[in-house]
């Protein structure tokens, strides 16, 4: 899926992907016609989509009874459903005065399924393995986040620490600078930021390099400074923006690559050396 194309499927594509190579010949052709078609299958008739298609006017209906539909109206009326949700999010840049609770709810739910997508289709699997990688070679963890950035760093050595790797987090500039002397050849530095520029943390990571450690970047902008140093790039998006904080959404994206790193890590673990690690985070050796 290239970038900027709609995030969600929608749920007639969805079903019709999974029975296509159950269709006749001549249902496959209706299909294929209104998958290219999109744009004005609601302007036509079923003699037009039978004519165009060069099938027959009950192919199209036997077609949409493959998809759960009694006939082309009914098909039509959740097709536009499906397609003014979209319309909604492509048509408007931020939440206004005027949006009820229940347009906000679909504003901010699908802000955040398009940040999810978008981010997925940027995200390199061999950059997370490598990243992955990393994290079970490292000799220490230091994770980095600033101002909106925090949580998501505090996220990160919560879910490391349930599986007993010890990690230290630094998430406001005093801290971040006292940690400047302690990086070592085969720490790894996470560092969070979803603009790449903070100048705090992109310090550090320059300081970080110097001293040859790993640095995992998580970053909305790979040509920013942290995206420029940083030894592994992991990228997000905050997709299409509705709200005045560009990073509301890349933030739901952060997320879920610290969930895919922690997972990650945890089968790399395996099951009797995580018990291990677990059993000796409970006792302070860890």
């Amino acid at each position: 899926m290239n970038i900027g194309k709609i995030a969600t499927t929608p749920k007639w594509e969805i079903r019709l992907r999974s029975i296509y190579g159950k269709l006749s010949l001549t249902e496959q052709k209706v299909a294929d016609f209104i998958r290219s078609h999109s744009d004005t299958i609601l302007d036509l008739s079923i003699a037009d989509i039978a004519a165009s298609a060069g099938v027959s006017e009950s192919s199209v209906i036997r077609f949409c009874h493959h998809l759960g539909i009694k006939g082309l109206k009914e098909f039509k009326i959740i097709y536009a459903q499906e397609m003014d949700c979209h319309k909604l999010f492509a048509d408007s840049s931020s939440v206004i005065w005027d949006d009820s609770l229940s347009t906000v709810k679909m504003k901010v739910f699908y802000g955040s399924i398009y940040a999810l997508n978008d981010s997925l289709t940027l995200l390199n699997d061999h950059d997370l393995e490598l990243a992955v990688d990393a994290l079970f070679g490292a000799s220490n963890i230091d994770i980095y986040g600033l101002g909106g950035s925090a949580p998501i760093a505090a996220y990160t050595r919560h879910q490391l620490m349930k599986i007993g790797v010890r990690t230290n987090i630094y998430t406001d500039a005093q801290s971040i600078s006292l940690s400047l002397s302690q990086f070592m050849k085969g720490d790894v530095a996470i560092a969070i930021s979803s603009s790449g520029e903070t100048k705090e943390i992109v310090d550090a990571m320059y300081w970080a390099h110097k001293q040859e450690s790993t640095i995992i970047g998580i970053t909305n902008f790979p040509n920013s400074q942290l995206g420029k140093i940083a030894d592994i790039k992991l990228i997000t998006t905050g997709g299409r923006f509705f709200l005045s904080d560009m990073n509301s959404f890349s933030r739901v994206a952060q997320w879920a690559i610290i969930n895919t790193l922690y997972l990650g890590l945890t089968l790399r673990i395996g099951k009797q050396t995580l018990e291990k690690n677990q059993e000796q985070t409970k006792t302070g050796f860890i």
